[in-house]
């Protein structure tokens, strides 16, 4: 035991530097849950430690609004609306959009960034919903957006991602299920060098673009990504997009890239409806014969551990019964039987799997038998010493 302590510590001690370093290095620069505004409030603000900053035509009639009739998580969420008069003049659009400053797009950094996003309805015409672009001069480098998957009619959206202006060089296109938070996420190695620059991109946790080659910083301005809905040319309807949680860090693991939980949604309750019963626990052993004098009598048997309750419809209980350690000293002192093993059901998960039975070894009884042999080691050292002062004595 003690060679055991003392393996684990120095193991622990030289791990400690590489687990301590590696999370120093990762760093989340960046969160957006719309958890500290209330709801009437504008998703943007130009205040100090806003989450988002004003983008275009957000504020007009508060049409990039924080609102609780959907949320991902908490109580409040980003709802954007666009309307035939949200115009952007300087290039005829209709669009309403927010924006973040990143401070992970200068040459050789990389940024890793992940929100979520839920359409009610589905797309009417293709509309970006988050791209990066340029500070200073405006070029649109890194993009994804939402449009009709039948221009001609019928239901369906899908989602596409893109590089180069507005997305030109399309990487991949793929179904956006409506009714449904959608977890979209981006890693860019920001580059004004094409073999050193690189793009990944992932839907719901899995990854549908890897490691796409390409100057990611058209010049050397720093980045923004802008979130909302961005139309080419202006249509007489209204379209709504909402989002939430949003995290950008510089490692992977900052981005929590994964399958979202859709909201009040239960996890799957299994196939099976009872655990199975655990097994039964085996008994002790009998004792052995004492060191000296009249063997000693045999321990008594441990009792057989119970089955495991079987599982309910919900739970399975578990079966965890330990047979009672065989314990009875001889005359001459006599080593206990060994404890009966313990013997656990796994609970049936969620009313489903069955329960499985293990046997292990009562640790408990191991040590009350260590304890009793050393004190009868003491009795034989005593008796024998006594037998040699008598002897002493006598001559």
């Amino acid at each position: 035991m003690k060679n055991f302590i003392r393996s684990t510590s120095v193991l622990l001690a030289l791990l400690a530097p590489f687990v301590i370093g590696g999370r120093a290095r990762a760093t989340v620069v960046w969160t957006a849950t719309f958890e500290k505004d209330k709801s009437g409030d504008a998703c943007s603000s130009a205040a100090a430690g806003a989450e988002f900053t004003p983008g275009i035509n957000d504020t007009t009639r508060v049409d990039a609004e924080v609102l609780g009739d959907h949320v991902y998580t908490g109580s409040l969420a980003c709802r954007i609306t666009v309307h035939p008069t949200d115009t952007f003049s300087k290039y005829n659009q209709d669009r309403v959009d927010i924006q973040h400053q990143s401070t992970l797009t200068g040459e050789g950094k990389e940024s890793w960034l992940s929100g979520h996003y839920y359409m009610a309805a589905d797309a009417q015409m293709r509309n970006e919903i988050g791209f990066y672009e340029t500070n200073g001069s405006s070029m649109n480098v890194i993009d994804f957006w939402v449009q009709p998957k039948n221009p001609d009619g019928g239901t369906g959206t899908t989602l596409s991602f893109g590089v180069g202006f507005l997305g030109a060089t399309v990487l991949w296109t793929g179904d956006f299920e409506i009714g449904k938070w959608h977890q979209i996420a981006v890693h860019v190695k920001w580059s004004q060098t094409a073999s050193k620059g690189a793009v990944d991109f992932w839907l719901d946790g899995d990854q549908k673009v890897t490691n796409h080659a390409f100057q990611t910083k058209p010049d050397g301005n720093s980045l923004f990504f802008q979130t909302g809905l961005h139309r080419i040319l202006p249509q007489n309807f209204v379209d709504t997009i909402y989002f939430d949680d949003f995290l950008e860090g510089d490692t992977l693991a900052d981005a929590q890239i994964a399958a979202p939980v859709q909201p009040g949604s239960i996890p799957d309750a299994g196939t099976d409806a009872n655990g199975t019963a655990g097994a039964s626990g085996t008994a002790g052993s009998s004792g052995a014969s004492g060191a000296s004098g009249t063997a000693g009598a045999s321990g008594a048997s441990g009792f057989a551990g119970t089955s495991g309750s079987a599982g309910t419809t919900q739970t399975g209980s578990a079966g965890s019964t330990t047979g009672s350690a065989g314990s009875m000293m001889g005359a001459g002192g006599s080593i206990t039987g060994s404890a009966g093993s313990t013997t656990t059901g796994t609970a049936g998960r969620s009313g489903g799997s069955s329960g499985c039975a293990f046997a292990a070894a009562s640790n408990t009884s191991r040590e009350i038998l260590l304890v009793r042999l050393a004190v009868l080691g003491v009795v034989i050292v005593l008796r024998r010493k006594r037998g040699t002062n008598a002897t002493n004595h006598s001559h």
